[in-house]
């Protein structure tokens, strides 16, 4: 049977189930209503954050007027704005007052004092002058390595070097995640299904979108967050979620939206031994590059080039493998009938990216401008995952190696085609895969779909390298699957 086919067969199918409670019922405490989430914005406070609140909150998959009053008070009291951080420091400092704040939690231990060093955005600038409790590092070990977020709180003491202390550590994200149930419950589900459910939880309504490729676009903006080194392109027009999306998936992402960033920020920083966001994150998203200025552009770039080819900081004496992979995202100007008014989509990027080796590194690109703005009626009405729990669940899934799978059911040839193209489309097909089928279970059809949309971004990149590097034209990827 043809996929598409398949595929709408299936969405007819899915009309007749109750996609809720069938939600609800494999994934009982780690799933929320997310039309509660659309009609609840709080300020600044990340999404995959606010929905575990909120779903603490919940009873039966409802938020009663009393306990919605109950989450915003909590929010209003613990998670500070940051205008008020002085007024906070008089009142813990002058007053002698105690002050739960809401914030991410990140602990380093400084090899050569045996302390611990805190910091956290809300008193960024305060990091040596905070002190933690040995024995909430001991109970919480994740400070150590990604951060967490949480309610702690902060007194003054003045007989310690440091007068912040941290005596007390609540966490609000999940703390233990189970990705065999995720890989379970896929069996559950129709393809349809699971890919609405995948939809529902970045926050969108799957019915808004009701082309089969538009949801693999949407879904590709995921494949970063679940393959190592992978680096995405996105081309569109502004608002069509992307930005949105990447600032709220995950915990394990930065992203860059404007300002200067510098080789030190971005990669190492030589004279303070410390790592840069390629080394402690899994994504870094550059978020519009006419907005972001780049310190010895040249220089940078160029780095930047280096790694997103074997993955490998080199900085003066220190040399270490990341496996970060990084998120491009520009905007093109589009003509009435919504299509790009420039057929070279990448003039939006800097002038030392409109360069073909540099271009070559792209594993995929995603037509933005096949996606629709996003409206207030776009957004999820139905039941997703929570955000934090999704947030691990794409962090464990980094961690499986699918390409052996690819290399066992399909071959990529064609015409021009490298070994380097063939690498990236396998990398694309092992992302999909975790996404869509994390129990490993296809049939022929799903591997042409695999197969399909893996041959066509990595093609678009081809398509745009042959506008500026003769080398590249008239390159044509093919694949076949093995029977």
């Amino acid at each position: 049977m043809e996929f598409n086919q398949k595929f709408k067969k299936e969405n007819e199918i899915e009309d007749t189930l109750v996609y809720n409670e069938k939600v609800k019922s494999h994934f009982t405490e780690t799933s929320i209503n997310k039309d509660l989430v659309r009609n609840a914005h709080v300020r600044e406070l990340p999404r995959y954050i606010y929905e575990w609140l909120l779903y603490k909150f919940t009873e039966n998959g409802e938020l009663s007027p009393e306990n919605k009053k109950r989450l915003f008070e909590l929010i209003e009291k613990h998670y500070p704005d940051p205008e008020q951080v002085e007024y906070y420091k008089y009142l813990i400092i002058k007053d002698k007052q105690s002050l739960s704040i809401l914030n991410k939690y990140q602990v380093s231990l400084n090899a050569r004092t045996e302390e611990y060093d805190v910091y956290l955005p809300f008193f960024s600038g305060e990091t040596k002058n905070i002190r933690i409790l040995e024995t909430i590092v001991d109970q919480y070990k994740g400070l150590l390595i990604n951060g967490i977020w949480g309610i702690a709180q902060i007194i003054n003491d003045p007989t310690q070097n440091r007068p912040f202390t941290i005596n007390s550590f609540n966490p609000v994200q999940i703390e233990e995640v189970h990705l065999d149930q995720f890989i379970q419950a896929r069996k559950a589900f129709t393809l349809s299904e699971w890919i609405d459910l995948l939809i529902n939880t970045m926050g969108l309504n799957p019915k808004k979108f009701p082309k089969l490729q538009n949801k693999i676009y949407l879904l590709t903006r995921l494949i970063p967050y679940v393959q190592k080194n992978f680096n995405l392109i996105e081309m569109g027009p502004k608002g069509t979620g992307k930005s949105f999306l990447h600032k709220n998936i995950s915990t394990y992402v930065h992203v860059i939206g404007g300002g200067t960033i510098s080789r030190a920020e971005l990669i190492y920083h030589m004279g303070k031994h410390k790592k840069g966001l390629l080394l402690t994150n899994d994504v870094v998203v550059f978020d519009d590059f006419s907005n972001i200025q780049i310190r010895n552009a040249n220089e940078v770039i160029g780095k930047l080039k280096n790694y997103m080819a074997d993955g490998l900081i080199d900085v003066g004496s220190f040399k270490e493998n990341s496996n970060a992979a990084i998120i491009i995202m520009g905007n093109v100007d589009l003509n009435e009938d919504g299509i790009p008014t420039n057929r070279f989509y990448f003039r939006s990027l800097p002038k030392t990216m409109q360069d073909s080796a540099f271009l070559d590194r792209i594993s995929a690109f995603i037509p933005g401008w096949r996606l629709h703005p996003i409206r207030q009626e776009d957004l999820s009405v139905e039941y997703g995952l929570i955000g934090d729990w999704f947030s691990e669940i794409l962090h464990s899934l980094r961690k499986k190696n699918f390409i052996y799978l690819v290399e066992n059911m399909i071959t990529f040839k064609g015409q021009k085609t490298r070994a380097r193209d063939a690498n990236y489309m396998k990398a694309t097909a092992s992302g999909l895969i975790k996404l869509l089928f994390p129990d490993k279970i296809l049939d022929l059809d799903d591997w042409e779909l695999i197969a399909k949309f893996s041959v066509e971004l990595r093609q678009r990149v081809m398509d745009q390298l042959g506008r500026i590097d003769p080398e590249f034209q008239d390159t044509k990827i093919k694949y076949e699957i093995v029977q």
